[in-house]
């Protein structure tokens, strides 16, 4: 216990434990700055264990075991969803995430899994199913007003 006043985090018998007003305070579940270190303090101590999103005054971050990870860029999850992440941080973009080897279709910040249809990245239009890049698709896939589009292995190749 430190003096009252303080807020923060305090090491005693191996574990890091979060203190507010000197008295440890295991209803926090917060980030916390400790020499330019950011962690992911859960319950009272850091968890060490969280891989995810943390939100922390209006922003969210990439926490890799309990520390926000600055370097990171890809999708992390939160609350059952899927988000994508730039050096750390949560961005609102709209791009195609290679994540473990499989391509998602982000949205606004979000995997969205309900989309099916063509992506164009760069001059090549990929063919997405339930927010994943199908490199698997070869066939045809038609479209609303009718035309036909031709796929081999998740790439439009033709269309009439």
């Amino acid at each position: 216990v430190y003096t009252t006043g303080y807020t923060g985090l305090t090491f005693y018998g191996g574990v890091w434990y979060y203190v507010t007003n000197g008295v440890l305070d295991w209803s926090v579940t917060t980030l916390t700055n400790y020499y330019d270190v950011w962690y992911y303090v859960e319950n009272g101590t850091i968890n060490w264990n969280y891989t995810g999103l943390c939100e922390y005054y209006g922003g969210f971050y990439h926490i890799a075991n309990g520390v926000i990870d600055w370097s990171y860029s890809g999708l992390s999850p939160y609350n059952g969803g899927w988000y994508y992440v730039e050096n750390g941080v949560y961005t609102n973009a709209t791009v195609l995430c290679d994540y473990e080897g499989t391509v998602y279709f982000v949205e606004n910040g979000a995997v969205n899994f309900n989309f099916t249809g063509f992506v164009q990245l760069q001059e090549y239009y990929l063919f997405v199913e339930n927010g994943i890049w199908n490199t698997y698709f070869t066939g045809t896939v038609e479209l609303i007003d009718g035309t036909i589009c031709y796929v081999e292995e998740g790439v439009l190749v033709g269309m009439e």
